[in-house]
């Protein structure tokens, strides 16, 4: 198949690598033909089309971006707007291809899908809803809209309703997707985030503290204050087990500050790391943790979830009631659920990991991680997915 990808976010030999930057590396190893249009208005990029040594994916940078002055970010997003229905709308004049690619904030591809889908250059259209916009923002406070709300949920229904086919993450998204946006009728598929990492057969190391990681953003709506509050439990409990966050975000000297008062010397902030001494730092860790918050509607199933796995590694979750992550992680057997914003359960549930690591180095659990990993949250489990969805179900050659 021949497949274009609209996305804002991808390295592509230049950048840091993200999850579409692993989806067309496992497109084009199973023999398809893969080209993104690339409207980041947050880094400078060399304008034109290159050829991605990482993924084999041809690339286009379609947008300069505006770096300062007044109203940034609407000068930003008009700026990727032009690129995109200018540049971008060029280059793919005289091209055909079986499948697009967009995902969520779907609205932030300002309608060039819906146009290239409507002049036949796409046959199918193909979202990845990641993310319901804007209301899961707005629950979790990071955004405050006030009475545009209303108009920033009609204009991302309007981008989903150009879709044929939507990839929600797990079965709880597909429910919420037909009661947030009641009458879409695109067709509905399930693919869980997937991590870009090979899978890895080691569960854990043999030696060192029990220690647990937390990679991700430091962000509103992350539940890194429970994971920080377990570690105060466990610390005023004189248990020695170790927790590690790596990230950075716009909460990272909030929750430096906690940690601080609290003399938390069981955890680490390790600050930004690029990809490959992030999963050395995971490989050395013994459990994976993933944390949401409460109240919010909208489910979540975090994409650290598939990374941990792909580097062996059992999860622990910190789940709100929305979402049903928690119940797939158990059903699969590769790690523990927890109710969102209750440290004493996270604690619990990492003393309880820690207990199976000592009993049998997660010799029984490290085979089920490894499985899901391969078979559910990769890129290559992506890339069957989208198969699936194109022109007659074709699939490539394994």
């Amino acid at each position: 198949m021949r497949i274009l990808i609209v996305t804002s976010t991808f390295g592509g030999g230049v950048g840091n690598p993200w999850l579409l930057d692993d989806l067309a590396a496992a497109l084009t190893e199973r023999g398809h033909s893969v080209d993104v249009l690339v409207h980041d208005w947050k880094h400078r990029r060399p304008r034109g089309v290159r050829r991605d040594p990482n993924s084999g994916a041809r690339v286009a940078n379609v947008v300069r971006p505006v770096r300062r002055g007044p109203l940034l970010a609407l000068r930003s997003q008009l700026a990727a707007a032009a690129g995109l229905h200018g540049y971008g709308a060029r280059l793919t004049a005289s091209e055909h291809y079986d499948v697009g690619i967009s995902t969520s904030i779907a609205s932030l591809t300002w309608g060039l899908p819906a146009r290239l889908r409507r002049r036949g250059t796409i046959d199918r259209h193909l979202v990845f809803l990641w993310d319901f916009f804007p209301l899961h923002q707005v629950e979790i406070g990071r955004l405050s809209l006030g009475p545009a709300t209303r108009l920033f949920t009609a204009m991302e229904r309007r981008a989903l309703e150009s879709a044929d086919v939507i990839a929600t993450m797990t079965p709880a998204n597909t429910r919420f997707l037909h009661r947030y946006h009641p009458g879409i009728v695109a067709e509905t598929i399930e693919v869980l985030p997937w991590s870009g990492g090979r899978p890895s057969g080691d569960a854990a190391p043999t030696a060192g503290p029990f220690t647990a990681m937390f990679g991700g953003q430091l962000a509103r709506g992350r539940g890194i204050e429970t994971l920080l509050e377990a570690a105060r439990i466990l610390q005023d409990d004189g248990d020695d087990l170790r927790i590690e966050i790596a990230g950075t975000g716009p909460r990272e000297r909030e929750l430096r500050a906690f940690a601080t008062t609290h003399r938390l010397a069981n955890v680490t902030f390790t600050g930004q790391l690029r990809r490959e001494e992030y999963r050395a730092r995971l490989g050395a860790a013994h459990v994976g943790v993933a944390a949401t918050v409460q109240g919010v509607s909208p489910p979540a199933f975090p994409s650290k979830i598939s990374e941990y796995a792909a580097a062996g590694k059992p999860i622990v979750a910190s789940i709100d009631a929305s979402s049903d992550a928690g119940e797939i992680i158990e059903a699969e057997g590769v790690g523990l659920a927890v109710p969102a914003g209750d440290p004493a359960a996270l604690a619990a549930a990492l003393r309880v990991m820690r207990a199976e690591f000592e009993h049998d180095g997660f010799a029984a659990r490290g085979a089920r991680v490894r499985a899901f990993a391969i078979e559910r949250a990769s890129a290559i489990a992506a890339a069957i997915a989208i198969e699936s969805v194109g022109p007659g179900g074709h699939r490539a050659a394994p």
